[in-house]
């Protein structure tokens, strides 16, 4: 092989992890009077010093929006972040609260949110509320599972009557029935073949006592039974303005004690939702 195209192999043909380097070194060449310097280029093969690998690049992060189930956490969080337009807004009817960490915020606010959480004592009561009427058979089932929380009538004595008239034959409700209840029933069994025919009265209204939401103090709330017959078969409607007004006040219970841990100058506290729309030019 030539040296012109052994150079060029050596220029051209590297391996990786390698590379070409080229030096200008000086030289003596002869000796005495003879002696003199001229350059030699110097071209050599040399490993690379591997280098470290870059640092990853991280990627902003979306703007904050945390959802809190406690209150005492999300107040903490406000105070901690939150700046001198601090904005929180409650909204008693979605049991929900907007924190707004900068309200006037160039680039736009961040938002942090609070749900209050409903007491699972209170829950099935709640659902019961909601949903209904309910068979017979199935509110007795509530009121079996859920008699802790009766303080008036006796829970276990109402759950005995009512699965007495689950097993009847047959029911007729009559309202009007009793010096105290507006709510009753005639029952008919038949034992042995006879034929017998018992009144039952059931309260007109029941009574539970339970916390509403998460930490926050037990209330005590009537419910309305309402009787209701249909297709040969009793069901149960239940209403409840005590539990309304409940909801109500233990989400005000909340809301006061965000604000107690909360610098009032620095926070707006009012009543609504947080809304955003699009900036137009009048």
């Amino acid at each position: 092989m030539e040296l012109a195209d052994r150079l060029s192999a050596l220029i051209r043909d590297v391996l990786e992890g390698e590379e070409t380097a080229f030096d200008v070194v000086k030289e003596i060449v002869g000796e005495g009077a003879d002696a003199k310097e001229q350059g030699v280029l110097e071209i050599r093969r040399r490993k690379l010093n591997p280098e470290p690998p870059p640092d990853p690049v991280k990627a902003p992060s979306p703007k904050r929006t945390h959802s809190f189930a406690d209150a005492e956490g999300f107040a903490a969080y406000l105070a901690k972040y939150g700046s001198d337009n601090t904005v929180v807004l409650a909204n008693p009817v979605l049991l929900h609260m907007d924190g707004i960490l900068d309200e006037r915020a160039e680039r736009g606010f961040e938002r942090v949110g609070f749900d209050a959480t409903v007491h699972p004592l209170f829950d099935p009561w709640d659902v019961a509320l909601a949903q209904g009427p309910w068979p017979l058979r199935d509110f007795t089932t509530i009121l079996a599972q859920n008699r802790r929380s009766i303080i008036e009538p006796d829970g276990r004595e109402l759950v005995h009557l009512l699965s007495q008239i689950r097993v009847s034959k047959k029911v007729e409700i009559r309202c009007g029935v009793g010096s105290t209840s507006i709510n009753g029933m005639l029952v008919e069994t038949k034992i042995a073949g006879e034929a017998r025919t018992e009144e039952a009265e059931l309260p007109e209204r029941i009574t539970i006592c339970c916390p509403v939401f998460l930490d926050t103090a037990e209330r005590t709330m009537e419910i309305d039974l309402l009787l209701l017959e249909e297709g040969g078969e009793v069901y149960v409607q239940l209403s409840s303005t005590d539990a309304a007004a409940a909801r109500l006040a233990a989400f005000g219970e909340l809301l006061d004690r965000i604000k107690a841990n909360l610098d009032a100058d620095k926070t707006t506290f009012a009543l609504g939702r947080a809304i955003t729309d699009d900036w137009r030019t009048l």
